[in-house]
């Protein structure tokens, strides 16, 4: 292989090259002389038929097969010579052959370097640590008391409506020729709530329990399971119970719906879970320092078709939340805030190549059991959808390698914890209400994997 042309605009790299007609030949020769001893042709014995012969039959597919290959390997030499590692898949073109062989046009985008960290006892960092109290506990149980509620048993041919608790035996079958069906047993759902699709939660508005409907459907084509992304199904729903609300007009009545031993013992529950959320909380905030200030101690230009991909799925989900909403704005505040995701955008690809540099560094990786693990951990927190979860990451190389660049991202701040110089400051939920407050909506800017 050899270079013919090359040219360098920042990110962008350009190569000519040349697999000679010469290297051409001798690797189709050999080829076919190793064919020539391993194939039985009809009238000649095992392995003794004529090289002509051989390549009579064999010859145009063993240079489509051989050049192929050496347009593999030269890309592949092409890469590892120039030390480059890649922000996308090369494009390449094959050019018509000539007498000189073999020309190949190569467009690469190639990622910056990088320089990591090692040290990080300069980074100093506060970490908030909430403190709940009596008052916090009370306030939240009275919270989940004036929007709680119990449920009881429907009267007989009671109609469901708006605010009612459904659940469901779904069985779906695919419309393609050999589907099976496929049962899906006490789906829950409070009508209205919008757990599910809109349109699927209406149909059994006026349903009683012992219905049975039946109907058509179409998965979404970004539905999250590929499988059914964008296919026809028809579904048949059996109504098993329905519920009607009933509100909660005391805390004993709150026990009893939690189904807690005790007023005391569901204090203890909710301490545990403010604190838990609230540590969460702190946890995001402390996150968030620390990529703020690795995002202000380097700074580095980032490829423009990376910068261009990332702000295309964060402004599609904005556009996704936001609805018909974003379409009624001005220009001009569309305009800001594409402006505004822009530079989130490039805030996130920046400190997506540094962690994974970090992580190069501190000899990070993410191990077949934690992905594991986590996938369970996720099924045991949403039981039905468990086998949804297990099937969707099985099979989804893109889900499941999110998932691992999620979970390397969180074992690289914690080793950036365990090295920077930590101090602690208790705090009020309410301050820290405040600082989530100040901040915005810091967990979709601060996830940077």
């Amino acid at each position: 292989m050899q270079i013919k042309d090359q040219s360098v605009e920042g990110f962008h790299h350009h190569y000519t090259l040349l697999i000679s007609e010469t290297e051409i030949a001798e690797k189709i020769e050999t080829r076919l002389r190793q064919i020539a001893t391993q194939t039985r042709i009809a009238g000649f014995r095992p392995g003794k038929a004529p090289l002509s012969v051989v390549k009579r039959l064999y010859a145009p597919s063993v240079r489509s097969e051989e050049t192929q290959k050496l347009v593999s390997e030269s890309l592949k030499t092409l890469i590892q010579e120039k030390n480059v590692r890649l922000a996308k898949d090369p494009e390449l073109k094959v050019l018509p052959e000539g007498k000189e062989g073999l020309t190949l046009s190569v467009d690469l985008s190639v990622l910056p370097e990088v320089t990591a960290p090692e040290d990080f006892t300069d980074l100093k960092v506060t970490r908030l640590v909430p403190q709940v109290g009596q008052k916090d506990v009370d306030s939240y149980l009275e919270t989940l008391r004036k929007e709680g509620r119990g449920w009881k048993d429907a009267p007989a041919k009671h109609k469901a409506k708006v605010g009612d608790h459904l659940v469901l035996d779904l069985v779906t079958r695919l419309s393609l020729k050999g589907a099976k069906e496929e049962k899906t047993k006490d789906l829950a759902f409070v009508l209205g709530e919008r757990r599910y699709a809109q349109k699927f939660e209406e149909r059994f508005l006026g349903a009683s329990a012992g219905d049975s409907l039946s109907f058509p459907t179409e998965f979404p084509k970004r539905f999250a399971d590929k499988r059914l992304a964008g296919k026809k199904a028809q579904c048949t729903a059996y109504v098993t119970k329905v519920s009607v609300p009933v509100p909660l007009r005391s805390l004993d009545d709150l026990v009893k719906q939690t189904q807690s031993a005790s007023l005391e013992a569901l204090r203890e529950e909710a301490k545990k879970t403010l604190e838990e959320k609230y540590q969460r909380i702190s946890y995001i905030n402390t996150k968030k320092t620390i990529l703020d200030i690795l995002s202000e101690r380097h700074s580095f230009a980032i490829p423009p078709d990376m910068e261009a991909a990332e702000f295309a799925n964060i402004w599609r989900d904005f556009e996704k939340e936001q609805g018909e909403k974003l379409d009624k704005l001005p220009k001009k505040q569309q305009e800001k805030l594409q402006t505004k995701y822009k530079k989130i955008a490039n805030r996130r690809v920046r400190l997506g190549l540094l962690v994974a540099e970090i992580g190069k560094v501190l000899k990070i990786d993410v191990t077949t059991q934690e992905l594991e693990a986590c996938v369970a951990n996720m099924a045991a927190n949403d039981p039905q959808r468990a086998e949804f979860l297990y099937r969707y990451y099985t099979k989804n190389r893109q889900a499941l390698a999110a998932l691992r660049a999620e979970i390397f991202e969180e074992k690289v701040i914690g080793e950036i914890l365990k090295r920077a110089t930590l101090s602690e400051k208790p705090t009020s939920l309410q301050e820290i209400d405040k600082i989530a407050l100040e901040e915005g909506d810091i967990l979709p800017e601060e996830k940077v994997s």
